[in-house]
């Protein structure tokens, strides 16, 4: 939209409207013709008024009252949501996307974390990301597994955990004209984050079909329309529209730099945890969460993760029972002499049965 300085200036003949700053470019570093007949500009505009200043003092009222009005309906909108509780899940995320929140959203809706409150300055956003601890990326896939069907196999993801969507690009930036060293890359969604995070630490540097194999969290972007705090009309919008967690969120330039996706930072936390724990190591299972579906003949390396710690049945008594002690005939004994004095306090058995039932 043109200011309402250079709504009525028309610097040439046939009509082209084009604003002062653009003119004077045109003019001093450029053709100085008009882009439309390709006339020369002269010296002075062909027409120009004066700005009225009562036109100006009502359009600077205009864009007050329209500012003020987005301000109120998304404070309306925000006081709404929060009013109606945790219940409504992700149909409640982000009251400015009215798509109902990209994948992203509901990752971060899911996690059960919360987001930490937006920036004074928005435009920070920018240059954070924030990784998505249930999506795997994958590069460096050779063409013949770029299908969903293929990659859904147990030989294959289908070994680490249940999937829930699976998007593939056949045409990675780093492919070349030699179809030998074509890839391919892959966003993995799983139902479960620690899914993915074995899926990670088990194929990340796996060499198959000539090509290596890199793995690493997926991470996601804020949307535009959420940094500049306006409501986004995007309804297939793929990027966050609501603040991710603290913990997730990193610079565009430590993501760069690999080691936050790469899951070391969260194995490294595991393994400690395991080690006080003395969990120990398993193999396949179908992965953590145990919905993945196991193969005779894996292709992909099996997940590798740390077993809960399996509580012996042996030291397990039922509710309100006694550990035995000592020798077990000895508390049979006891448990019969017990049972005779119980009964005999009830008047349910006589002094001499008692005797002999603690006798035998």
């Amino acid at each position: 939209d043109l200011d309402i300085s250079d709504q009525q200036f028309f610097p040439c003949k046939c009509g082209y409207q084009v604003c002062m700053w653009c003119w004077h470019r045109i003019k001093e570093t450029e053709s100085g013709l008009c882009p439309a007949c390709r006339t020369p500009y002269g010296d002075d505009p062909h027409e120009f008024s004066a700005v009225d200043m009562e036109e100006v003092v009502k359009a600077n009222k205009a864009k007050v009252a329209a500012e003020k009005r987005e301000r109120e309906r998304l404070r309306q909108e925000q006081a709404g949501n929060a009013g109606g509780g945790a219940g409504r899940g992700a149909h409640n995320l982000g009251s400015m996307h009215i798509g109902g929140g990209s994948d992203g959203d509901h990752a971060v809706a899911m996690s059960g974390k919360r987001g930490h409150e937006p920036p004074k300055d928005r435009n920070q956003l920018a240059n954070m990301r924030v990784i998505r601890r249930n999506l795997v990326y994958a590069v460096g896939l050779a063409p013949s597994l770029a299908s969903e069907d293929t990659l859904r196999k147990p030989e294959f993801f289908g070994q680490y955990g249940k999937i829930a969507k699976i998007v593939i690009n056949r045409n990675h930036p780093g492919n070349t004209g030699d179809p030998k060293r074509s890839t391919a890359s892959a966003y993995i969604t799983f139902l479960h984050p620690e899914d993915t995070l074995a899926c990670i630490l088990a194929l990340d540097g796996h060499y198959h079909e000539g090509r290596t194999i890199r793995c690493s969290f997926g991470t996601s972007k804020y949307c535009s329309a959420f940094i500049k705090n306006v409501r986004c009309n995007n309804p297939d919008c793929t990027y966050l529209h609501c603040m991710g967690d603290a913990e997730d969120t990193f610079t565009k330039q430590a993501i760069q730099a690999g080691y936050v996706t790469s899951g070391r930072d969260v194995l490294a936390k595991q393994e400690q945890m395991a080690k006080n724990s003395g969990a120990r190591k398993r193999v396949g299972g179908g992965g953590p969460s145990g919905t993945g579906r196991s193969s005779a003949n894996p292709v992909f390396p099996a997940p590798t993760y740390d077993a809960p710690p399996r509580q012996s049945s042996a030291l397990v008594n039922a509710p309100g029972a006694f550990p035995q002690i000592g020798n077990p005939s000895l508390n049979r004994s006891a448990s019969a002499s017990v049972t005779g004095f119980s009964s005999v306090a009830a008047g349910t058995l006589s002094p001499s049965a008692a005797a002999a039932a603690a006798a035998a």
